[in-house]
């Protein structure tokens, strides 16, 4: 979008996903194949081309609600995504169905590193304290409340279980009217 190209923030964080997404160097995360800046100045990123659907149309597909035993498969690849991510010191930060493509042959790639946090051994996060990023539905409370010192890998792990709890009951486990109030 020409008015989210002029926020330096907002490139730099766009350029950076694909970095992240490569960083954790597992088949079922998706690959960054190029990203740079054009001649009129915009950036650019290719991700790998998918075959599938996302979860949330598969959840769709079904009325809402998919079985525990899909549930589980799906959860399982997740998990083995988030292993090699944590093992590699990235966060997801933003982990929801639209965010867990299906592919064709039936494997599960996590996409959107876009608000992933690096912890790094300088002490430096890479995000900024504070700032709440990510999907409220999904977002565990120390994520909601800003609180970026706290925020690891359980914090992945609070989101698969939100999701799982969503695409078997096909309710969220906070609800609320509005945003803000999911978020408190």
């Amino acid at each position: 979008h020409a008015e989210l190209q002029r926020n330096e923030a907002v490139r730099t964080r766009f350029l950076r996903e694909g970095y992240v997404a490569n960083k954790v160097g597992h088949p079922g995360a998706v690959v960054a194949i190029d990203d740079g800046i054009d001649e009129e100045g915009e950036v650019y990123l290719v991700m790998e081309r998918l075959s599938g659907q996302s979860l949330a149309q598969r959840v769709d597909s079904q009325g809402g609600r998919l079985s525990v035993r899909e549930v589980l498969v799906v959860a399982e690849g997740i998990l083995d995504v988030l292993a090699a991510a944590h093992a590699q010191n990235v966060v997801h930060r933003d982990l929801k169905p639209d965010n867990v493509f299906l592919t064709g042959d039936g494997g599960v790639k996590v996409l959107d590193f876009g608000v992933a946090r690096v912890l790094e051994n300088t002490g430096d996060p890479k995000t900024r304290t504070g700032v709440v990023m990510g999907t409220p539905e999904y977002m565990p409370p120390e994520q909601a409340r800003g609180r970026s010192e706290h925020i690891d890998g359980r914090t992945d792990l609070w989101a698969v279980g939100a999701m799982m709890w969503r695409l078997v009951t096909g309710r969220y486990v906070h609800v609320a009217e509005t945003q803000n109030e999911v978020l408190l």
